[in-house]
């Protein structure tokens, strides 16, 4: 039997635990990126993203919080909401 290919997109995946959290299916043979265009389906959606104000909090700003929040509570409700049924 033939093992399934998976179209999986990784957010976050630039570096730290997105890197190696896209490196397991790839190393399975999975399609691991910007796989809707080309395979037209979404299989998985790992979303990994997050966003951290690391500076002082002195140095803290109202757009640190904005950013903090469209990555962290906005984005998991975006586009890819609802492409998958089994989203991560």
């Amino acid at each position: 039997m033939a093992a399934v290919r998976r179209a999986v997109v990784v957010t976050g995946a630039s570096s730290g635990s997105g890197r190696l959290t896209a490196a397991a299916p790839a190393r399975g043979g999975h399609a691991v990126g910007a796989v809707p265009d080309r395979r037209g389906r979404l299989d998985v959606v790992v979303r990994n993203a997050g966003h951290a104000a690391l500076d002082p909090a002195e140095a803290f700003a109202a757009e640190d919080a904005a950013a903090g929040y469209d990555v962290n509570v906005l984005a998991p409700h975006g586009p890819t909401a609802p492409s998958s049924t089994s989203s991560l």
